[in-house]
């Protein structure tokens, strides 16, 4: 090496989930009464212990998908779990508020089969929005 700093790479910009749909995940879950969403409801609440509480507060949702890589496959009922990831304040380059950068997809019947969507989008947290401010570790 010639000790000289090599020009700045270039801006990969990377694709976000749809965060209005990735909102609506959720409300599929806990805000409707269809057989679908009980379903999915009763595995989350009776099969895994968890309350609607947790369930909103995580972002945890459900969502009729296609396996991206099973193209013969018919759309089935899924679980969505939405990573997190700061949304940094430009002028202050401060983290304000949180974007979902990607989302896991597990279907309800083969949880093996779960898929992270975009499979190309940025790094996140499940949970990361529930962080205190300031906090140094996480556990």
């Amino acid at each position: 090496s010639n000790g000289r700093i090599p020009p700045s790479s270039p801006v990969i910009t990377m694709r976000l989930p749809n965060q209005h749909l990735a909102a609506l995940y959720n409300t599929n879950l806990l805000d409707y009464s269809s057989r679908e969403a009980k379903r999915v409801l009763e595995y989350l609440m009776k099969g895994r212990g968890l309350s609607k509480r947790t369930l909103r507060k995580y972002g945890v949702g459900r969502a009729t998908k296609q396996h991206p890589l099973d193209k013969t496959s018919q759309p089935s009922e899924s679980i969505t779990f939405p990573c997190f990831k700061p949304a940094l304040n430009e002028n202050s380059n401060t983290r304000t508020n949180y974007v979902i950068s990607r989302i896991k997809v597990q279907p309800l019947e083969q949880h093996a089969h779960w898929y992270i969507d975009p499979p190309d989008g940025p790094l996140g947290l499940f949970g990361y929005h529930t962080i205190p401010s300031g906090s140094k570790e996480i556990v």
